[in-house]
């Protein structure tokens, strides 16, 4: 049975959004991004 278009299109969204993710993490957590509510 043939992929459906819009299934690829959802799992390379979903991955793009994973990649975001984790990149997000990384520049939290090596202080690259300030992610404090409140400036000290």
């Amino acid at each position: 049975m043939p992929t459906d278009h819009r299934e690829i299109a959802f799992e390379a969204a979903i991955n793009k959004l994973r990649e975001y993710r984790s990149a997000l993490i990384s520049a939290a957590v090596t202080s690259k991004i300030d992610v404090r509510k409140e400036p000290v």
